[in-house]
């Protein structure tokens, strides 16, 4: 045809290695990319201009026939924005890789690119923090062996059903979980396949070794498979290192001293010989530990972190760098100078942080002050652990997170997670965000300009932590007291001149013994408190008050400032009370200003100050998001309901305001626990009739459904139904268990032993026996949400966490039948029988595989009766006639099979079961659309 050659080179011409173009001529359409990973970019990217939408969990196909041309669109050039994109699942929590399977991994991998991602990163906890993980060994050189197999090693693994006592999970089997969970687990003990006999944790010299050997193996498949895509990948552990104790051991045995520099650059030698024998990589990341977010590390602790990055970086220049050294961690740098480490590694080496405070803090400022051309990587958080398990929507945030790296010149934007489904909105957005901007960032295009922040009624740094609903002695503003602000050095409140009284109001709601953080507080340059350990003083979760004497304030702001002794200074409100100075002939007048430190606002409390750091970005907190919501339920649901959908998204998504600070907008009933972990279940004391207003939009959102046509829009559309009754269920829970405290503590104040016996029988336990009944439905709905490993983490979180570890139900037990005399009735009992629909449950859903792979179908039937066998339903890709192959049982309800083999046009399959004559497919969609694998 006349041109078309001539167009293609033309258009060709300066294309970028991940540059594409889609455009049409002489009615043919036309992908050309500047590599083969760019061309696959153009590709998917065609097939989202057909209505096709990725995610990490899957692929969604709308049910709405398309009827467009197929040739002819709006020509694009698309050029990514960060040249690094990709992700960082986090492991430490089922709900993330922690579970994940060989299987999950590269069906991720697939996703990733699919999403023109093309970057996978994780982190590696050490020893003691809590346990070692088997991702990276620690070891000397001397005892590699061959493949992924080492001679010495020490114990380390993942979350499992068993593990004891890590982040507040008590070890439970899975058929001890309620409500008929334990149909979705085929093992007593359930954890990733390659712990399997080495729960809780391997125990042998030998079974510390086969677990580091399968972690190994799984590796090395997952990232040459990825690689074919142009995924890199990143891992490394945190600095200084961390030697375990059995390697601490070896190494005096041998004559080593463990903290010398010598050992050090042995293990590191060891470290990096066996990851190139073991597995390809491309980066090895260090780790700025956990601590220096909320504390401040010592000098010589600084020192210690720049000589283990030197001594790392040596020895990859001995090895001529097998793969590049990174720097990551939870601050960009130490405290004195955030963008230090700028001098100390080689200008090739990328730096990256997390955002502090879950990402409700913005992008790291000293990145813009790096200058260098290295790398620069922000990281996002996708999700906060703190409220693993309940949804969580950060649209807005997320497209204001990559203009603010965008405009600090990072060119890395990476997602820290855990779960898949439950947050696909969140990645959806982060990835547009790093191919464009300009449709919702106002400033795109322009030169970045700072905004000079006010400096006075300010706070000087500090972070924030709220835990709402938590039951504080002593006031009764809890709500106060559940807040606070940590790890700042002053606040500058705007006051007229005169003299005040201040209240200094602080309750310890972290630590469990005295001595953990000990302060002083001057107001004014005036010492009111030295050597302050508030749990000292009167406990935890208790409210503590100091009141200063009249302090005159004369040049209109007053000034209260921490001094660190222990750890890092925290106070919960403010409260100034007094008179202005008469001023020439008008008399002064009574003053009164109370600030809620760290929380939003509350009676006569104002929020939280903002923080004052000399600059900061003009970006919103938050960006427009209707239109991606609009795009994400168009495709989710059909076009019926996108606008009406959009609304009831956007109003749950974000911050209120500008500042975040916990200000959010969608109703959070879980939270971490104090030295527990995360999404626990919070006792609430508000009223229930007051506290169901704030969930207002899940039966709006429900009341959408009678215009939702097709049946995969209906099923997507149900997730969310599920999933936002999960969590107004859990809400009501919360309340509920905050009555029965209530009530519990009016029984222990009770003098008269008959009396109290009659109360509890006929006010407590109809209480404690709702409260049964509430987490069956909580668990109801949340079993109807169960798609991918991430949802099997959040049961195993409930159960194991709120439920067991936190005692949410049980907690006052004892003292029931302490005061009534008797057993509690059967009715406090759970169920563990499952009382919902049958659903088929496919975990994994490969798309893409190679040629010649044998695959493993896993399918789990999750169902109050009896059903057939399942029956995988299959053709090749240009077939008529499904053929079919029936699954074999693995244990309770989890079945599976060897996939046929995959045509290189592709394979067409959907799951079947009967029940009482009625067939219920998998996907919903089936027979109509169904699952396809591709084989290259």
């Amino acid at each position: 045809m006349p041109n078309v050659p001539q167009a293609i080179q033309e258009r060709s011409a300066n294309l970028g290695k991940e540059d594409f173009r889609i455009f049409s001529q002489d009615n043919r359409l036309f992908i050309i990319g500047g590599s083969d990973v760019a061309t696959l970019y153009g590709a998917y990217r065609y097939a989202e201009l057909l209505g096709v939408r990725f995610y990490l969990h899957g692929d969604v196909i709308p049910d709405e026939p398309y009827t467009g041309s197929l040739t002819h669109f709006k020509e694009e050039l698309n050029s990514p924005l960060f040249s690094t994109r990709g992700i960082l699942p986090f492991h430490d929590f089922p709900e993330g890789p922690d579970w994940w399977n060989e299987d999950d991994y590269k069906a991720y991998f697939s996703q990733l690119t699919k999403l023109r991602m093309n970057f996978f990163g994780l982190h590696t906890y050490p020893e003691g923090g809590p346990h070692a993980e088997p991702s990276v060994w620690i070891g000397l050189k001397k005892d590699i062996q061959d493949s992924a197999k080492v001679a010495k090693s020490y114990p380390a693994t993942f979350a499992n059903t068993q593990r004891p006592g890590h982040w507040g999970y008590a070890p439970l089997t899975t058929s001890q979980f309620s409500s008929g969970a334990s149909l979705l687990y085929d093992r007593e003990v359930y954890g990733a396949d390659i712990l399997k006999g080495t729960e809780p944790f391997p125990t042998t010299p030998d079974s510390m070794c086969l677990l580091f050997e399968r972690t190994g193996k799984l590796l090395s498949s997952a990232f040459d498979f990825g690689h074919q895509f142009g995924l890199k990948f990143c891992m490394g552990t945190e600095t200084p290192l961390t030697i375990p104790q059995m390697v601490r051991s070896e190494l005096k045995r041998q004559g080593i001293n463990p903290e010398s520099e010598d050992a050090t650059r042995m293990l590191y030698e060891g470290i990096f010989n066996r990851i190139t024998q073991t597995h390809s990589l491309d980066y090895y990341w260090l780790w700025t530990p956990e601590s220096w977010t909320w504390g401040n590390p010592t000098n010589k602790v600084v020192q210690q972190t720049i000589n283990d990055i030197k001594i790392a970086n040596s020895v990859l220049a001995d090895m001529n760098y097998p793969f590049e050294l990174a720097l990551s961690g939870w601050v960009l740098g130490p405290p004195q100078n955030r963008s230090g480490f700028d001098q100390i590694i080689p200008a090739r080496s990328p730096i990256s942080c997390i955002s502090r405070m879950w990402g409700q803090d913005r992008i790291e400022r000293g990145f813009y002050k790096i200058k260098t051309d290295r790398p620069k990587w922000a990281i996002p958080w996708l999700e906060e652990d703190p409220r693993m398990t309940i949804p969580q929507f950060w649209v807005g945030r997320m497209r204001a997170d990559a203009a603010e790296a965008l405009d600090y010149n990072c060119n890395g934007l990476i997602g820290i997670h855990w779960r898949t489904r439950s947050i696909a909105p969140n990645v959806r957005a982060l990835t547009e965000a790093s191919w464009s901007q300009k449709d919702w960032n106002p400033n795109f295009g322009k030169p970045y300009i700072e905004t000079p922040v006010q400096t006075e009624d300010v706070r000087i740094q500090g972070k924030v932590n709220a835990d709402d609903g938590r039951i504080i002695k002593g006031t009764k503003d809890s709500p106060v007291f559940n807040s606070l602000c940590y790890d700042m050095e002053s606040y500058l409140v705007k006051v007229p001149n005169g003299v005040y009284t201040v209240t200094l109001q602080f309750c310890e709601n972290v630590y469990n013994q005295q001595g953990k953080r000990v302060f002083g507080v001057n107001v004014e340059g005036e010492a009111v408190a030295t050597h302050l350990d508030v749990f000292a003083k009167v406990g935890k979760d208790t409210a503590y008050e100091i009141k200063t004497k009249p302090i005159a304030v004369k040049d209109g702001v007053l000034n209260i400032d921490f001094n660190v002794e222990v750890e890092n200074p925290f106070i919960s409100g403010i409260i100034i009370k007094g008179k202005t100075e008469d001023v020439n002939q008008v008399k002064g007048e009574y003053f009164k200003r109370a600030i809620n430190a760290g929380g939003i606002a509350y009676k006569d409390y104002e929020a939280d100050l903002p923080e004052g750091t000399g600059m900061e970005s003009s970006q919103p907190r938050d960006m427009e998001a209707f239109s991606f919501y609009k795009d994400y339920a168009t495709g989710e649901f059909g076009k019926e309901i996108a606008d009406s959908a959009a609304a009831i998204f956007v109003s749950v998504d974000g911050f209120y305001g500008n500042g975040g600070n916990d200000n959010v907008k969608i109703p959070r009933p879980a939270n971490w626990v104090s030295n527990s972990g995360p999404g626990a279940v919070m006792p609430n004391q508000a009223p229930w009739d007051k506290e169901k207003q704030k969930y207002a939009f899940v039966d709006h959102f429900a009341r959408l459904g009678s215009k939702v046509n097709g049946k995969g829009n209906i099923d997507r559309f149900n997730y969310w139904v599920n999933t936002f009754n999960y969590t107004k269920a859990m809400a009501k829970l919360g309340c509920t268990r905050g009555l029965l405290d209530q009530a519990m503590e009016k029984a222990e104040n009770m003098t008269n032993a008959k009396q109290r016996k009659q109360f509890v029988q006929k006010e407590i336990l109809p209480i404690r026996i709702q409260m049964s009944r509430e987490w069956e439905e909580m668990m109801g709905y949340l079993l109807q949400t169960v798609y991918t490993p991430g949802e099997l983490g959040t049961v195993a979180n409930l159960e194991q966490l709120s439920r067991a570890g936190n005692h949410f139900l049980d907690k006052h037990d004892d003292m029931i039948q302490r005061y009534t005399g008797a057993a509690l009735p059967k009715e406090a009992g759970l169920s563990t029988q499952y009382k919902g629909p049958t659903r088929i449950i496919l975990l994994t859903e490969r798309s893409l595989i190679e040629k010649d792979e044998k695959m493993i179908l896993k399918t789990i039937i999750l169902s109050s009766g009896k059903t057939s066998i399942p029956v995988l339903k299959y053709r090749q890709i240009g077939e008529r006639d499904f053929r079919s192959a029936e699954m074999e049982l693995i244990a309770r309800n989890t079945y599976s099979l060897t996939m046929p083999s995959v045509s290189l046009n592709g394979l067409e399959y959907y799951v079947t079961v009967e029940e009482a004559g009625n067939s219920i497919n998998y996907p919903a969609s089936a027979p109509t659309i169904n699952n396809v694998i591709m084989a290259f």
